[in-house]
């Protein structure tokens, strides 16, 4: 069958069946191959359509970053109204400490607007960097690196891990982040498809300046054995939010009805309340 593909891994003996579109009449023609194509990067049709895995190899993963920077960063604005969520990529001693807070507008478009990015040992740093965030307190939830759940040894009280210290030590509550890099990484680019035409979904604040270094920066291994080549901390966590299906803002509602008539009515509302 013209399109189909069956490959035998020689280390474990699976097979793997691959699928190529052109097994699809229908789309084994180059006008469906250049409209399907228009906005995709050469690289990304390779990997994508044309099954060819090695292909983005050393490329960049979000060459958006670069060619449309003046559309992806845009100046802060009020966000009083808006839902926002955190996120966490726990670097340990050695690595950066990675926190941002993400906002979601009404029209489900993703902003990432603050940022805490760091080098420091010491956990209780970054907790009371976190909560010197103008923005802490209103945020709905945090995610974090799945990894923080693992037990630590601590001499004083015996194993526990840096999600239960963060809670107990110094109250910041988070839930596990979802570490499916493949689609987390997918839902980004999504938000970044066919910028020539369209406008992006996911913008980033000039503040957020190690994210985006981090974004302007990231490749693909050239072997394509590993996740990515660069600095990945902001990009870890941004991942968790993605992947925490974060929902957008709802407008409130204005009620413009007099104001006696507005009393009247909670009045009568508190009223059969007290009835039952």
């Amino acid at each position: 069958m013209k399109g189909l593909k069956v490959i035998t891994n020689p280390r474990n003996g699976f097979r793997v069946i691959t699928l190529h579109y052109s097994a699809n009449p229908e789309k084994a023609t180059p006008e469906w191959k250049a409209r399907t194509k228009k906005g995709m990067p050469d690289h990304g049709w390779m990997r994508e359509m044309e099954i060819d895995y090695g292909a983005m190899g050393g490329q960049l993963i979000f060459p958006q970053m670069r060619e449309y920077e003046e559309k992806i960063i845009c100046q802060p604005f009020d966000v009083t109204h808006f839902r926002k969520c955190g996120s966490i990529d726990y670097g340990g001693s050695r690595s950066p400490f990675s926190f941002h807070v993400y906002m979601v507008d009404y029209n489900d478009k993703k902003y990432a607007i603050w940022e805490h990015y760091k080098i420091d040992p010491y956990l209780r740093n970054h907790a009371e960097a976190i909560k010197t965030c103008p923005y802490f307190e209103g945020l709905e939830y945090i995610t974090i690196d799945p990894a923080c759940n693992a037990k630590l040894p601590q001499k004083e009280r015996g194993p526990t891990s840096i999600i239960q210290i963060l809670a107990e030590e110094y109250k910041i509550y988070t839930i596990l982040g979802n570490n499916n890099r493949e689609a987390g990484r997918q839902r980004i680019a999504d938000c970044w498809y066919n910028l020539e035409e369209e406008e992006p979904f996911f913008y980033i604040w000039p503040n957020c300046v190690n994210m985006i270094r981090e974004f302007k920066n990231l490749r693909w291994p050239e072997e394509m054995k590993d996740d990515v080549v660069g600095d990945d901390h902001a990009y870890d966590e941004c991942r968790y939010f993605f992947m925490s299906r974060p929902q957008r803002s709802v407008r409130e509602e204005i009620d413009n009805r007099p104001r006696w008539l507005r009393e009247q009515e909670r009045e009568r509302t508190q009223g059969i309340a007290q009835l039952f």
